[in-house]
């Protein structure tokens, strides 16, 4: 691998909730602060996302 190939990734953080830790109704509240999901492999844009006013 290359410097080239390495500063061409996209780089961007990544939050991880554990719905069998916290339950469904704190990871669905977590869930309207991002603007995109990572679900089952595929970044999606969050339908429930809810910018800060």
């Amino acid at each position: 691998m290359s410097f080239a190939e390495v500063t061409c990734w996209s780089r961007f953080p990544l939050c991880l909730y554990d719905i069998d830790d916290l339950g469904a109704g704190v990871v669905f509240q977590a869930m309207k602060v991002h603007p995109q999901i990572w679900l089952s492999g595929l970044v999606l844009e969050n339908p429930f996302h809810a910018p800060a006013a």
